[in-house]
């Protein structure tokens, strides 16, 4: 077990990351590829499942090479098992023979709006019983009814759908699998059975046979075959472990799994769970229910739109314009250069606040046409101030997601702290005092790659269950812990933080439509 390493693959919606994690939690290998995004027309977005799966050939690669790298380089790593996490609410369609039929439906796609309000209408009776939810365009059951609807003939030689890391695991092991997380994440599975919505699937009209079998999380689905181990440069018969969903996945890697413990992750867009014993009941808006890795237990989820990528506008337009994402280094050094202006800047940013709703608001307002807004600006604010409002104005949507919560019941006790946006010294502190629990720092920023590994652990028999695989692999960097002073002076600011949103609501919708017309 000196050179043992187990592989958690995050298959996201740009590029696959790849960690090489020891059973005690020491990231000993990564790798990465990326892939594009095919717009085929406004609000159309595919991707090659092909192209998964090169970039994910490349990027275990990687991570095994540095892994035996570390390890002396005599021999290779020791491959335990392979686990992933990915992107919900993809379809991919296949054929008998496993051939690809169709690009990807990828999460981002809007085309099935109208399937989503069909299912909403058709199924009203059913979604509160089975997914706790109504549909959008973004869930994959609007997706996939859109393709029955518009592509019967195409879909007419369908063997099987697959959620997209659920395609990167027939690859490697000619198994069409799911597993309850992924399943959990399109709008089909009934909750609290865990299984196929049987009812809801006949009552759309959607073949239960096109749809694969569900498992849970840390089930081993199969063993990688001759010709994936090749593309992969690993050794054949490694098992497969099926994995989880992206945010599902994250819950593995930051340790929720227990009562009172909730994590706050500040990428491009913002992400909370918390854990809960059993599956709820009813689904406010704004808020998701879903299915944990863990076997028979479930977490909240809540949804900041635009939580680090914020700040990252706020770059682009003070220093040389729009913010592209593909500039990586440039814009990261932006980031950080803008990050430590703010510390110029005190506690309440003299002033100004910042609401976070650059492309709409989820948790919990539910507002695809909510806008940003900064109120109080004056000639006495610099950049500095700007950038300090809003990484206040973010954490301040963090606790509206953890207030709803509260409101149900679900109170975090304690909040691991994570993404790109943890990197920023002032940005945890921030959160720590605006949130109020102790939090902790996590080590590993990659947690949806970190959660594959988790769950991998705990498929193989590792470890015997998931706190003991937290406990060993989840790694806490430092411990945060609220100042009194500033948590008085934010409570204060988050009581008119709270009152904008209703205020500018309508103004802000009147501006999007005046927005859209041509001119």
């Amino acid at each position: 077990m000196d050179r043992a390493i187990l592989l958690g693959i995050d298959l996201g919606t740009s590029a696959v990351k790849t960690l090489a994690v020891t059973p005690q939690g020491q990231v000993v290998g990564r790798g990465s590829g990326t892939y594009d995004i095919e717009w085929v027309r406004e609000g159309w977005a595919e991707q090659d499942p092909e192209a998964w799966w090169a970039a994910t050939a490349s990027a275990v690669r990687q991570a095994v090479d540095e892994a035996t790298n570390h390890f002396g380089g005599s021999r290779k790593a020791e491959i335990l098992a392979v686990s992933l996490s990915g992107q919900v609410n993809g379809v991919v369609v296949l054929d008998e023979a496993g051939r690809v039929l169709r690009p990807a439906v990828i999460w981002l796609d809007q085309r099935s709006a109208a399937e989503a309000e069909h299912i909403n209408h058709a199924a009203a009776d059913l979604l509160p019983q089975t997914v706790l939810g109504k549909a959008s365009a973004i869930h994959a059951a609007a997706k996939l009814l859109w393709l029955l609807r518009h592509e019967s003939a195409r879909l007419g030689a369908a063997w099987k759908v697959l959620f997209p890391k659920d395609f990167v695991t027939y690859r490697l092991t000619g198994q069409a699998i799911t597993e309850v997380t992924d399943a959990g994440a399109s709008g089909l599975l009934d909750l609290s059975h865990r299984r196929w919505a049987a009812p809801l699937l006949e009552r759309l009209g959607i073949p239960g046979l096109l749809l694969p079998e569900v498992t849970e999380s840390p089930t081993v689905v199969g063993q990688v075959h001759s010709d994936a181990a090749e593309a992969l440069g690993i050794p054949p018969g490694t098992p497969v472990v099926a994995g989880a969903g992206d945010m599902a996945a994250i819950t593995a890697g930051t340790g929720v799994i227990a009562p009172g413990i909730g994590c706050a992750i500040i990428g491009t867009a913002g992400q909370v769970a918390l854990f809960t014993e059993s599956c709820p009941r009813t689904c406010p808006d704004g808020l998701w229910a879903m299915t944990h890795p863990m076997p028979g237990a479930y977490f909240w989820h809540g949804l900041v739109m635009t939580a680090g990528y914020s700040l990252a506008w706020l770059a682009g337009v003070l220093g040389t314009g729009r913010y592209d994402r593909t500039q990586q280094p440039e814009g990261a050094a932006a980031v950080a250069l803008l990050a430590e202006q703010a510390k110029g800047s005190p506690p309440g940013s003299r002033g100004l606040l910042f609401l976070p709703f650059l492309d709409g608001a989820a948790t919990p307002h539910a507002d695809p046409a909510a806008r940003a807004t900064f109120l109080g600006a004056a000639s006495i604010h610099g950049r500095g101030d700007f950038a300090r409002a809003v990484m206040e104005g973010v954490a301040f949507n963090f606790r509206d997601v953890f207030e709803v919560l509260a409101g149900l019941g679900a109170c975090a006790v304690r909040i691991r702290i994570g993404g790109g946006g943890s990197r920023s010294d002032l940005w945890q502190q921030i959160m720590a005092d605006v949130l109020g629990p102790e939090l902790d720092v996590l080590e590993e920023l990659e947690a949806s790659a970190l959660g594959a590994a988790v769950i991998a652990s705990v498929g193989i028999g590792v470890f015997r269950d998931f706190a003991s695989a937290c406990s060993a692999m989840v790694r806490i960097r430092r411990n945060l812990v609220p100042d009194s002073g500033r948590r008085e002076l934010y409570d204060d600011y988050y009581a008119v933080y709270r009152h904008v949103y209703s205020r500018v609501r309508d103004l802000s919708h009147a501006l999007v439509r005046l927005g859209q017309r041509a001119p």
